[in-house]
């Protein structure tokens, strides 16, 4: 169990508990799990319809959460590049899927994390990465932390960086690319469409390898799936091997690293910028 604290300010007048945790980003669902018993204002069990009042204080007690069912433990070296009370950033390698399943062979970062933390919090990515895509993943330890920064991201207030090698150089050697993309009915592959959800990235070209493709580095202006995979296709440039929309080349797979993520702390208000260079630590190395 996890309780946050707060001093209730910048009232007018009275304002019931629901509306105060509503204003500080409390989801429906998490308020309806802590509404019997799990809410106490000056020290004392609340419901979510009593008022509250400047300098009043509110805790708020979440329940204790069971893993996800399919969730078995993976010993495998995590690299850990932040940690703290309510956010682990680790690194997940090309190869590897976030999410387990029945179908994943249990070779998932959730997997991982279970194993090197021993069930400590649910396992909640707050960005996810394709099975080959290597870089950055950030796990929210409770559903709280996951919803300001879930707010933070939504809002646009998270940078997330990548490197990626193209097939080719593209003809801009720096740009942005503003091209809806909409998901197909059937199938993973997603296609730029003008009835699409706004999507942009912009890129760079860092160098030119000797075999005549590019390494280039991108930043997410919007998070949308597969969204450099999508973009550098449609300039004529998609990620080398990536077979889904580029070229399929036999034992190898598309080199896409999420490289460097950037956010304002929700709880300390201090920036944070995690980079894949950057080790914490290995647990279970």
């Amino acid at each position: 169990m996890k309780t946050f604290n707060f001093i209730v300010s910048n009232v007018d007048g009275e304002i019931s508990v629901y509306n105060y945790l509503k204003l500080n980003n409390f989801s429906n669902v998490i308020i309806l799990k802590v509404k019997r018993g799990g809410i106490t204002v000056n020290e004392r069990v609340a419901k979510t319809v009593d008022a509250v009042k400047n300098g009043d204080k509110i805790s708020v007690t979440l329940p204790s959460e069971e893993v996800n069912k399919y969730a078995t433990p993976l010993n495998f070296p995590l690299r850990v590049l932040y940690d703290d009370e309510y956010f682990l950033a680790v690194f997940k390698p090309s190869g590897m899927v976030t999410h387990n399943g029945k179908t994943t062979g249990g070779f998932s970062l959730e997997n991982a994390v279970y194993y090197a933390y021993n069930n400590e919090f649910l396992f909640r990515p707050v960005n996810r990465l394709d099975k080959d895509t290597a870089g950055i993943v950030i796990i929210a330890k409770d559903a709280y932390s996951a919803s300001l920064l879930g707010n933070i991201i939504k809002n646009g207030n998270l940078f997330k960086g990548y490197v990626g090698v193209l097939k080719g150089v593209p003809t801009k050697l720096k740009g942005e690319i503003n091209a809806p993309i909409k998901d197909v009915k059937s199938g993973i592959k997603r296609v730029v469409a003008s009835d699409g959800k706004p999507s942009i990235t912009k890129y760079e070209v860092v160098k030119v390898l000797p075999n005549g493709n590019s390494l280039c580095k991108f930043n997410l202006v919007t998070g949308r799936t597969h969204q450099i995979r999508v973009h550098t296709a449609h300039i004529g440039n998609p990620l080398y091997a990536d077979d889904l929309y580029g070229e399929k080349i036999d034992g190898e797979t598309y080199n896409l690293t999420c490289n460097e993520i950037e956010f304002t702390h929700p709880f300390t208000n201090i920036k944070i910028k995690i980079t894949a260079t950057t080790r914490q630590k290995s647990k279970n190395a």
